[in-house]
């Protein structure tokens, strides 16, 4: 019964932080990563949340998966922080532009840059992402 409780606020809850985020569409939000839980998805605490995010802007085709989660994994070891800039938000995690702290690194990018992904076209490609 909690678990049900919990399943029907999680999207609740993104959307709201999602929200909340994209009030202020420029300003990017530093968070600390959890946990890696795939190329384009990851694990994030923000003053006290913890909340899904996934990559914006970038697709990882099946067979770099492994290679892109790599890449991912070495960049972003626990407890590492990075800026969000968010773009909405899928499946109940916010959608985000990920920078990684101090360095300024845009992980989406970096992805592309190495092989590893495409950026998003057409209809997939949020508004943000359209200018770079």
């Amino acid at each position: 019964m909690r678990g049900q409780a919990l399943n029907l606020l999680r999207p609740i809850l993104a959307a709201l932080i999602s929200a909340l985020l994209l009030l202020w569409p420029g300003a990017a939000r530093a968070a600390e990563v959890l946990s890696v839980q795939g190329s384009t998805q990851l694990q994030v605490g923000d003053q006290n949340r913890i909340y899904g995010v996934r990559l914006a802007c970038v697709q990882v085709s099946p067979p770099q998966e492994a290679a892109a989660l790599d890449l991912v994994r070495q960049r972003l070891p626990r407890h590492s922080r990075i800026n969000l800039r968010p773009v909405g938000s899928s499946g109940g995690d916010l959608l985000a532009q990920v920078k990684i702290l101090p360095s300024g690194e845009d992980l989406g990018r970096s992805l592309v840059a190495a092989g590893l992904a495409a950026p998003l076209g057409g209809d997939q490609r949020p508004s943000a992402c359209k200018g770079g």
